[in-house]
C-alpha cells in the first residue's frame, strides 16, 4: 500500500507537467511513519542547461492535492 501510494502520487505529478518518456523530469514521494509525505521533483530544460528542483512536505490527506498544484506551477 505505501508503494502503491507514493508512486500514485508521483505519477500525478507527472500527468500535471505533462511528463512523457522524453521529458527530462523526475520525481519521489516518501511517506514517513507520522503520515506526513516528502516530495522531490526535478524538471530539466529539453538540452540540460536549466534544472528546475522543488521539495514538499504535506500530509497524506494534502498530497494529491499539492503535489498537482506543484506540478501546474513547474
Amino acid at each position: 500500500p505505501e508503494t502503491f501510494q507514493c508512486v500514485s502520487l508521483e505519477r500525478a505529478f507527472l500527468d500535471e507537467i505533462d511528463g512523457t518518456c522524453g521529458t527530462p523530469v523526475g520525481a519521489i514521494a516518501k511517506l514517513k511513519q507520522d503520515s506526513e509525505i516528502d516530495f522531490l521533483a526535478c524538471v530539466a530544460s529539453i538540452n540540460g542547461k536549466q534544472l528546475y528542483r522543488q521539495e514538499l512536505s504535506c500530509t497524506v490527506q494534502q498530497a494529491d492535492a499539492e503535489i498537482r498544484k506543484l506540478g501546474k506551477h513547474m
